[in-house]
């Protein structure tokens, strides 16, 4: 297949090519994937405010032919003696390459005891049967207790309730309505009898605004 290209990156502030790779599709004028010393000359020149030029050297060419090109372009710009950021002599990373099995057996030994996130929703869902055991219920019910999360299954709001049963609610404030003089105990408590916003009620008291549904409120006790 006659698909790929050579090209070059030009540095404008100093007119010279300082990276030669081979791609196809728009790999020459994709700039996110490269090496630290790419970024790091693609960061000097947007703070001077000049720009990367891509130059084609040949297309139309086969992967073999893009590689021997691409590597008599790496050696005559290191032999002009130029700042260069391509890390190899070129020729590597052929497509569809096959992955000997000493390689995959290494690969395998480094991943040993590190998590995987799966993308498979089958595995997925293995994974959550596994965790939902009795005893990782209990665990994980016990590592929530406290902290702020989504909705709880019903067998951790019920440990919940029993050991707060009796227990002030540290986010109950009574709330006085200045317009009547009824005094609720909570901001939900007079949400439902005034039939208006809780969350624009709180507000008031907070004095982050003045009014709401015309009414004027605050918190009994403005150091609770």
């Amino acid at each position: 297949m006659t698909k790929y290209y050579v090209y070059e990156h030009w540095r404008l502030d100093r007119d010279e090519c300082f990276y030669v790779g081979k791609g196809t599709g728009i790999r020459a004028f994709n700039m996110w994937k490269r090496n630290k010393y790419h970024k790091a000359i693609q960061a000097k020149l947007n703070r001077e405010g000049s720009g990367i030029e891509v130059r084609m050297v040949a297309t139309g060419l086969t992967e073999s032919e893009a590689h021997e090109i691409e590597m008599k372009q790496i050696i005559f710009w290191r032999e002009a003696g130029i700042e260069f950021a391509n890390l190899t002599m070129g020729g590597e990373g052929q497509t569809g390459r096959v992955v000997s099995a000493e390689t995959r057996q290494r690969i395998s030994q480094a991943q040993i005891g590190k998590k995987r996130y799966w993308r498979n929703p089958y595995h997925q869902k293995r994974m959550v049967e596994a965790a939902r055991t009795p005893e990782a219920r209990a665990k994980q019910s016990l590592a929530r207790l406290g902290k702020k999360t989504g909705p709880r299954p019903p067998h951790v709001m019920e440990a919940l309730l029993a050991a707060n049963l009796g227990k002030p609610a540290h986010n109950r404030r009574p709330v006085v309505c200045l317009e009547d003089g009824n005094v609720f105990a909570s901001t939900l408590e007079a949400a439902k009898h005034y039939g208006i916003d809780r969350a624009s009620m709180g507000m008031v008291c907070r004095k982050e605004r003045r009014v709401a549904a015309g009414l004027r409120f605050k918190y009994l006790f403005e150091d609770a």
